[in-house]
Parts: C-alpha cells; structure tokens; sequence
C-alpha cells in the first residue's frame, strides 16, 4: 500500500470541515481532546509510533491529526490519514501535540479480555439482536448476580 504526501495528492479541503466546527467553541475542542495527553516538546521523542495523534497549531487552531508513522524528533513528526492514505509533515517546534492516553486503551482491552473470560466461562451470552426467546438472560442480569 502507498502513500501519498498531501501536498502531492489532489486533496481539496472542505470548506465548513469537522476541524472548522470543532474550532468555533473552544468546549468541542476540548471534548476532542478527551483521552488525549498534551505532550511537552522534550518528551516527544517518546511518542509511539501508530499512536493517535491530534494537535493544535501555531495558529491556535485544532487539527484532528492522524496515525504518528514517523517521529523526526525534535523537528517533526509524520502523520497519515489513513481514510485518504495522505501523509503530511507536523512541526515540533511550533505546535502543541496531544498523543492518546495509552492508559486508557489498555483499561479498554483488559475490560473486553474480561468479559470474552466470562463468555469462554458461559457465565456471559451474547443475546440475538431482538429474536430472543426470552430465556436468554440479559447481559445486565447477569453481571448484576
């Protein structure tokens, strides 16, 4: 699979984009930046690489970023959007980079191991959406005993 630059590709921007209505109240920006950890310039060279990566520009602007493919540190960063297959170069220096919260990914994935433990166990079924025959106990029921 190949990527392509963004400034190689026939990429127009949308005029009135996700970023754009993000960026009119500072709340969504916020709200964007749940989960994500502002990284300070002299730890960058500890961002993961496949790592979500947001950011907020020189500008003052949020950009919804990408997937971090390659860390220049302390110059850059690249990033891809992977929906697009573009790539673009991020400033280091000049921008504020927000990395996701790794912490919260891995509460995530013991939760989903415990609950296939408690599937493989037969203490959990998946119910049919909608055709149960009503002996299925539901998901609730059971975790609450």
């Amino acid at each position: 699979m190949s990527f392509r630059r963004i400034d190689q590709d026939s990429y127009q921007k949308e005029t009135n984009c996700i970023q754009d209505q993000i960026n009119e109240d500072k709340d969504k920006v916020i709200a964007a930046l749940k989960e994500y950890v502002r990284i300070p310039h002299e730890y960058c060279q500890h961002l993961v690489l496949g790592s979500k990566i947001k950011y907020i520009s020189d500008e003052g602007l949020f950009r919804t970023g990408g997937i971090l493919i390659k860390n220049g540190f302390p110059e850059y960063i690249v990033l891809l959007n992977g929906y697009k297959k573009v790539t673009w170069s991020v400033n280091l220096r000049k921008n504020n980079i927000f990395m996701e919260d790794l912490r919260v990914k891995q509460k995530i994935k013991k939760e989903k191991d415990n609950l296939y433990k408690l599937y493989q166990a037969g203490l959990l079924r998946v119910k049919d959406g909608g055709n149960s025959s009503g002996d299925e106990s539901d998901v609730s029921d059971i975790l609450d005993s």
